[in-house]
């Protein structure tokens, strides 16, 4: 078990040097600027405490493929391999619960960990033998599969923002906008068989754009009901909602970008780690996505002509 644990330290070291990023400098770097970064965040945001706790939510389902979890449990067995799972995500709620610890929000850094150990210990896989329709059918397939997973995930953002309409309060609102665009990053998650890229008829900057457009599409779509509570009850606040969905909408097609870019890559945690460092430092955008645009053509153009 503790091998696993060197194994991964040594994996993340040898991809944060393959980035050309020092160990020695880059993770303090990305520590430091996640320490200001979520001061600066719960100052400005009542609903920051439900964002990371959302975050971590995230971040350790994210760790909880079935795959991964068949792996693990058939090289260790199903006591350590439940073991080793919620150390996992022990570790990465910790800075997340550090956070909290520093904010004197004693009870969410509790439930933090709490996250942590309990996706660690159960399995949420559900078989289902019913197809959930989905108005996204005409078109790739990220959010067809990933709506049919999530469509819970929906119910839940326009509840809340039913709650915001019901008690008057618009950070909750931008908070149920927030879990949606956290779902849809998600969807980019698969990575389609190189066979699939290569049966579209087109050049990878056509490719790219597409695929842009589409989950620009299908964000608004999925958007106009808060979009209808902002107009409606929160009118004053149409200019504060319309740029967090900018925002979201921007951080969407990174992990657009990031996904081709490492192209046919299929391990998460590069583009992971770069997203990340992009979520604590959102000034990074300015530079990442025509970088990672030029990286997807690159990518891309073995497979499109």
């Amino acid at each position: 078990m503790l091998y696993h644990f060197q194994l991964q330290a040594t994996l993340l070291l040898r991809r944060l040097k393959l980035f050309g990023i020092s160990p020695l400098l880059g993770i303090p770097f990305i520590a430091i600027v996640f320490f200001c970064f979520s001061n600066w965040i719960f100052l400005k945001l009542v609903a920051a405490p439900y964002l990371y706790l959302f975050i971590v939510l995230f971040l350790v389902t994210s760790f909880s493929s079935k795959k991964r979890n068949d792996f693990l449990h058939n090289c260790y067995g199903r006591s350590t391999h439940k073991f080793i799972r919620v150390i996992e995500n022990i570790l990465i709620s910790l800075p997340v619960a550090f956070i909290f610890l520093f904010q004197k929000l004693w009870i969410y850094s509790i439930v933090s960990i709490s996250i942590a150990i309990i996706t660690g210990l159960f399995s949420f896989h559900i078989d289902r033998n019913f197809t959930i329709p989905t108005p996204f059918y005409k078109h790739p397939f990220e959010f067809i599969l990933g709506f049919r997973k999530t469509y819970l995930a929906y119910l839940f953002v326009y509840f809340l923002g039913s709650i915001s309409v019901y008690v008057g309060n618009f950070n909750l609102c931008i908070f149920s906008m927030l879990v949606f665009f956290f779902t849809a990053i998600s969807y980019y998650n698969l990575i389609e068989d190189p066979y699939i890229v290569w049966s579209y008829d087109t050049t990878p900057e056509e490719f790219i754009r597409k695929k842009l457009k589409i989950a620009l599409q299908f964000s608004l779509l999925s958007l106009l009901p808060l979009f209808g509570f902002v107009l409606v009850f929160f009118f004053e606040s149409l200019d504060i909602f319309l740029a967090a969905s900018f925002i979201g909408i921007t951080y969407l097609a990174t992990a657009i970008l990031l996904k081709y870019a490492f192209f046919p890559n299929t391990d998460q945690l590069p583009r992971q780690l770069l997203f990340f460092v992009v979520i604590i430092f959102p000034p990074a955008l300015l530079f990442t996505i025509p970088y990672f645009y030029k990286k997807s053509v690159q990518s891309l153009k073995f497979y499109l002509r």
